[in-house]
Formats: C-alpha cells, sequence, structure tokens
C-alpha cells in the first residue's frame, strides 16, 4: 500500500470500512474484522441457529488460533494439469460440440456411457 499513488485515499478507505460502525454492518454477513467484536454475541446475530459453544469452538477460536494447512500436497502441480488440460476448451466463439469433442479425449468418467462424451 505504501507503494501505491493512493495510499492516502487507501489508509481512509480502510479506516472508514474497519470503524466499530461499519465493522458492526458487515458482521451481519461476515465474522468481523474487529477482535472487540469476534464475539458469540456478535456473530449470533447473523447466524441465530447455532449455539454460543458452537460459534466459540468453531468461528471465533478458528479466527484466533486457527492455522491453515495445505489442502493438498502438490496442489500446484495439479492445478497446472488441470488448467493445461482445460485450455484448449477454452474459444474465443465457444462452440458446446467443440468443447465436449475436446472433453471426450480426456474423459476418465466410471460409466459406460458418460453423458457428455458417449463413451461406450
Amino acid at each position: 500500500m505504501r507503494k501505491s499513488p493512493h495510499a492516502a485515499a487507501a489508509a481512509d478507505f480502510l479506516a472508514f470500512l474497519t470503524n466499530p460502525a461499519n465493522s458492526a454492518k458487515l458482521a451481519q454477513f461476515f465474522p468481523p474484522a474487529r477482535s472487540s467484536q469476534l464475539t458469540g454475541q456478535t456473530l449470533a446475530k447473523s447466524a441465530p441457529l447455532l449455539k454460543p459453544a458452537q460459534l466459540q469452538s468453531v468461528v471465533i477460536d478458528g479466527i484466533s488460533k486457527g492455522v491453515d494447512k495445505p489442502s493438498q500436497v502438490g496442489m500446484d502441480e495439479i492445478k497446472q494439469t488441470v488448467r493445461a488440460a482445460l485450455d484448449p476448451l477454452w474459444k474465443s466463439s465457444p462452440s458446446f460440440s467443440h468443447g465436449i469433442s475436446l472433453w471426450s479425449r480426456w474423459c476418465i468418467c466410471p460409466t459406460a456411457a458418460c453423458s457428455p462424451c458417449r463413451r461406450r
């Protein structure tokens, strides 16, 4: 943000967005950005079906003590493989039949007659 030509405007916007009043409004839809508002009482307003213990153990503890874990070892390789396989499907003027014919070349459907590629 410091290198931005509009750093002051960005800082003002963040201050506006995260002030107590606006943070409370956003907490209707998302867990609050302010730790002082990250309480079971605040969250119960937007999720009345959840019990306070559930909100505490899942949402509040998850945000304050949570750790990001990799979802899959080798995820970058998987994404690249999928992206490379899907790239030929893209055309500036898409044709459904063309996409299906490309799909059927690498479809590994377990059914004998996959509806998209009609493998038999």
